[in-house]
C-alpha cells in the first residue's frame, strides 16, 4: 500500500522559534536570546550571582526569604512564570518535577512570579524532601537584573555561587540542572580554570592530530579496524543532546531511545557507506516535492565539510507537497523504474554522499518521530541523526539551532567517532604518513 507524508511546517515538533536559540559549543546546554541580548545574557555566566537580587523578592512561601550566604553551596534553579500563561505553567511544572528529583541532593528551586495576578495564583506546596520556593518579583526589579526577556525563563546557578547558565531553554534545563547538582563546590569554583586548560588541551590534540593527517589523503585512507566503544560508555546523558519531545509526550518525561537500523541494500550503485565509527544523517526528500531539492546540494556540503566522521545518506522518501497530491504514482513504486528516475534527476550532480530509496517512508517514520504531520509548507533539509551505537539523537530542520548544535554535539561527543579517529590516526603513525 503507498504511503505519503505531506510536508511539515516551520514549526515542526514544537522546536522554539530558531531566532530565539543560542547554544555554548563547549556545554551544550541551549540558551535562549540573540544578538546584543545574547551577549548581555552571556556575561552574567560564570561570573558570581548578584545575591543583592534576592531583597527585591517579597511574600516568600514555603520558606523563609533567602540570601547569598543561605544558599552558599547549593546549586539553585530559578524560574521566572507567571501562572495565568500556559507556556509559564509548563515551565513551573518542570521546575517542580526537577525540585523532586534533584532536591535529595541539595538542589533549591525558586519560582519567581511577575507582579501581575500574584494573589490568584496557585502556590503550591514543595514536594517531600524538596526545596521549592516561591515569591514575588513586585517591581521587576529581579527580572530586570537577570536580563530576562519574558517569562517563563530559566537560570541555573551553580554550588559556588556563580551563575553558570542564564536564560536557558526549556529542552536544556534538566541537563543544566544535572550538571550543576553532580558537581562539587570546589569544582565549580575552579570551572573558569578548567575550562580554559580544557580549550587548550583541545586545541593541543587537534593541532597534533592535523599534523598527522596533513600529508595524508583521506579519501584514499582504508577503513581501520577498531572496536566500538562499550554501550555503557554511550549511557552518558552528558554527552547527547536534548531529544525533541514527540507528540503525546507532555513534558514530564523523556521519551525512550529509538534504536534505528540503517538498511543495506537500496541504495544507488548497490553499495552501502561506511558506517561504522562514523554519525549518520539521514535527511529525507521525495520526486514531489521541489522544496525539497535543495536539501541535496546543502547536505553534500555538509559531508565534505566533515569527511569521515558523518555518513550522509539521502532517502527518497513519498513526500508530496500537499495532502491532496496522492503522493508517487505507481510507477515510481517499481523500485527499478524508481532508481531509472533518480538517476535521470541527479545525473548533473556529482555526489560524495549516499541515496537510498525509501518508497514506503519506513525510514522517515521511524526517524522523525512526529505523528501530526499535515500542513504543505516547510523548511528543508529535514534530518535525523543517528549516533555511532544506531541510536537516533535528535531530528528535524537542520536550520533550527537546536537541531544544528544538537548535531554538532553528536559529532564532537560520539565515542564510536573518537575510536574510529583514534584507530586512523595510529595507522597513518604507522605509515608515516604515506
Amino acid at each position: 500500500m503507498r504511503r505519503t507524508v505531506a510536508i511539515m511546517c516551520a514549526g515542526l515538533m514544537g522546536f522554539s522559534v530558531a531566532s530565539t536559540l543560542a547554544i555554548q559549543p563547549t556545554d551544550g546546554i541551549i540558551r535562549k536570546g540573540e544578538g546584543s541580548l545574547r551577549q548581555e545574557l552571556n556575561k552574567l555566566e560564570l561570573k558570581p550571582f548578584d545575591a543583592t537580587l534576592w531583597g527585591t523578592l517579597s511574600d516568600w512561601k514555603n520558606g523563609s526569604a533567602i540570601s547569598g550566604a543561605t544558599i552558599a553551596g547549593k546549586p539553585v534553579l530559578v524560574v521566572l512564570w507567571t501562572d495565568y500563561v500556559p507556556t509559564s505553567k509548563r515551565a513551573f511544572a518542570l521546575a517542580k518535577r526537577l525540585a523532586e528529583k534533584f532536591g535529595p541532593q541539595g538542589l533549591v528551586v525558586v519560582g519567581v512570579h511577575s507582579k501581575n495576578d500574584w494573589q490568584n495564583a496557585q502556590k503550591p506546596e514543595a514536594p517531600k524532601d524538596a526545596t521549592l520556593l516561591l515569591a514575588l518579583d513586585a517591581q521587576d526589579q529581579f527580572r530586570a537584573g537577570l536580563r530576562s526577556a519574558g517569562d517563563p525563563d530559566f537560570f541555573v546557578i551553580d554550588r559556588a555561587g556563580q551563575m553558570r547558565f542564564a536564560s536557558v531553554a526549556s529542552e536544556s534545563v534538566e541537563a543544566a540542572v544535572e550538571l550543576v547538582t553532580k558537581e562539587t563546590r570546589e569544582a565549580a569554583a575552579g570551572i573558569n580554570a578548567t575550562l580554559d586548560a580544557a580549550a587548550k588541551a583541545t586545541d593541543a590534540a587537534q593541532r597534533k592530530s592535523e599534523a598527522n593527517r596533513s600529508n595524508v589523503d583521506l579519501t584514499r585512507l582504508p577503513e581501520v579496524e577498531f572496536e566500538l566503544p562499550a554501550a555503557e560508555v554511550y549511557a552518558n546523558r552528558a554527552l547527547w543532546p536534548a531529544k525533541p519531545r514527540t507528540d503525546g509526550n507532555n513534558g514530564n518525561q523523556e521519551d525512550p531511545p529509538v534504536k534505528m537500523t540503517i538498511p543495506d541494500a537500496g541504495y544507488l550503485g548497490g553499495v552501502k557507506p561506511a558506517t561504522k565509527g562514523r554519525v549518520v544523517v539521514l535527511y529525507y526528500w521525495g520526486l514531489e516535492a521541489r522544496q525539497s531539492f535543495a536539501s541535496i546540494d546543502r547536505m553534500e556540503l555538509l559531508q565534505r565539510q566533515h569527511g569521515r566522521d558523518v555518513a550522509v545518506v539521502g532517502v527518497l522518501s513519498p513526500i508530496s507537497e500537499n495532502n491532496q497530491n496522492g503522493g508517487q504514482n505507481q510507477q515510481e513504486n517499481d523500485p527499478k523504474k524508481l532508481e531509472q528516475k533518480v538517476r535521470g534527476f541527479l545525473a548533473s550532480r556529482t555526489l560524495q554522499h549516499a541515496m537510498l530509496l525509501d518508497p514506503n517512508g519506513g525510514l522517515f517514520a521511524q526517524g522523525l518521530p512526529q505523528r501530526n504531520i499535515s500542513t504543505d509548507k516547510t523548511l528543508f533539509p529535514l534530518v535525523s541523526v543517528i549516533s555511532t551505537d544506531g541510536t537516533l539523537r535528535t531530528w528535524g530542520v537542520l536550520e533550527e539551532p537546536a537541531v544544528r548544535a544538537g548535531l554538532d554535539k553528536v559529532i564532537q561527543n560520539d565515542p564510536g567517532v573518537a575510536a574510529r579517529r583514534k584507530a586512523e590516526d595510529a595507522y597513518i603513525r604507522a605509515h608515516d604518513g604515506k
